[in-house]
């Protein structure tokens, strides 16, 4: 630590942003909070986040300077996941304003080249880089993840700050919407042209963590305007059709995120490769799931049993995300917080040991259905690529899911379709061509604007996603 102080330098700051990786593992949240504080402060003394292509390519170190910026977008990214310092996420997106986003990297007989493609505006909207050698391409798979934790980081802040939404002002979700949705269209479309250089599974995984991170910001801006997921009473002023869509909306994310993760809950990929922001989203998809399963049957919760067939695959698709999460809080102590939650919430539904009402075959691969019975651990030679990624969607593990059977599509469009009055911001942004479309029908009558009291599910009471993603501050920190 001495050293940081002392003679500040690339490896130096790259030591502390590993660092602040580590404590944040073994769960010493404060050590890792002030690593990356030290780390990221470090990279704006030391001006890594001031060069421009130009500057570049006249010093004759391009890259040189190109390995400074992916340091300091390294903290950046951390420093929006973590929202700390909070100083420096409500300026976040003006810091990186015009900034150059990862350049590829070649040989060639004169050494490394460098090739531009974009940088962000301070509303963040993609730019292209103009170099003095005309030298450009593609955003960089690091580039388009760097895209979507910069929107995420402000779909945080409006949860954080929801008062806007409670008193009936949806616009500032439709804005996010939109803006989620045209970077997610975006990468995909990317991705498609250069699909012979994302074959590797380190891209496979940047890939993985861009879409779950997509999904995990609709299923939160959607949320906000349900009862049933956010807590609060319904508001006169949003229109009630628009937060029926919004509701749906939250069920076809959470289904999706499930759609990438089920070589992860079902089949024999690595669990333990997976980011810890994944296992987060996939504890809120499994507090979805929960919420809308015992919400929609209208039923006592001892009669729901996991196994049960159609009816209730959403509640395995909750105990096989414990399993999940129980691996993965052995690699990331902060997720054993949301897997004390979620084991308590199905231990709350099930008075005693989940078990099957009706005989079913289990999907391959499939755990355990027990909470009880959650120490999860990796196959022998289980695959440690993430398999079958298509557009941007996991391919899934082989089921007996009838619903599914038969679809060959998997890609969505995420251009979707824009309900009620978008000038007033009365929208809700749903995939037109989801996977969704395809499987089960909501429900009739008004399910989504009942909250957890209201419905007499007290099991649940405080699980609204609003409130658990304001946790995930303190989760990630």
């Amino acid at each position: 630590m001495p050293l940081a102080v002392e003679r500040p330098s690339l490896m130096i700051v790259q030591a502390l942003q590993c660092l602040q990786m580590y404590w944040f593992g073994i769960g010493e949240s404060l050590s890792g909070n002030l690593c990356l504080v030290l780390a990221y402060r470090s990279c704006q003394i030391l001006e890594f986040d001031r060069k421009t292509a130009t500057e570049d390519h006249e010093s004759g170190r391009s890259v040189e300077f190109e390995l400074r910026r992916r340091c300091f977008w390294a903290c950046w990214v951390s420093t929006c996941i973590v929202m700390e310092p909070e100083s420096c996420i409500e300026s976040a997106w003006r810091e990186v304003a015009m900034l150059p986003l990862p350049c590829s990297l070649s040989s060639s007989l004169s050494g490394g080249e460098i090739t531009f493609n974009q940088m962000m505006d301070e509303d963040w909207n993609s730019l292209a880089v103009h170099s003095s050698t005309g030298n450009t391409g593609l955003p960089t798979a690091t580039g388009l993840l760097i895209k979507i934790v910069g929107a995420w980081a402000k779909v945080q802040l409006l949860c954080k700050n929801r008062a806007t939404v409670a008193a009936g002002d949806v616009k500032p979700i439709h804005d996010l919407c939109s803006l989620t949705s045209s970077l997610f269209e975006r990468a995909i479309a990317i991705r498609n042209s250069t699909r012979a250089n994302d074959e590797t599974p380190q891209m496979q995984m940047i890939f993985l963590l861009h879409n779950a991170i997509y999904h995990q910001s609709q299923i939160t801006l959607h949320s906000m305007v349900v009862p049933l997921f956010s807590g609060d009473p319904t508001s006169s002023k949003i229109d009630p059709q628009a937060q029926r869509k919004s509701a749906e909306a939250v069920i076809r994310h959470a289904e999706l995120f499930e759609t990438l993760l089920e070589p992860y809950l079902y089949g024999r990929s690595d669990v333990s490769r997976l980011p810890p922001l994944v296992g987060y989203g996939a504890f809120i998809v499994a507090i979805v799931f929960l919420s809308a399963e015992v919400c929609w049957h209208n039923e006592p919760v001892s009669e729901l049993r996991a196994g049960a067939g159609k009816k209730n695959r959403r509640l395995d698709a909750a105990v096989a995300i414990l399993h999940l999460l129980d691996t993965l809080k052995i690699y990331w102590r902060a997720l054993g917080n949301p897997w004390e939650i979620l084991r308590a919430v199905l231990r709350k539904i099930q008075s005693t040991r989940i078990e099957t009402s009706e005989p079913t075959e289990p999907r391959e691969g499939q755990s355990s259905s027990h909470p009880e019975d959650c120490h999860t651990t990796t196959e022998a030679g289980a695959s440690n690529e993430p398999s079958g990624l298509e557009n941007g969607y996991q391919q899934p593990a082989t089921t007996n899911r009838s619903t599914r059977e038969g679809i060959e599509d998997r890609e969505t469009s995420p251009t979707g379709y824009i309900s009620g009055n978008a000038s007033e911001g009365q929208a809700d942004i749903i995939p037109s061509n989801s996977l969704m479309h395809q499987l089960d029908t909501f429900p009739e009558g008004e399910w989504y604007s009942l909250s957890f009291t209201g419905s007499g599910v007290e099991e649940l009471g405080g699980m609204d996603i609003s409130s658990l993603f304001q946790q995930g501050f303190g989760t990630f920190s």
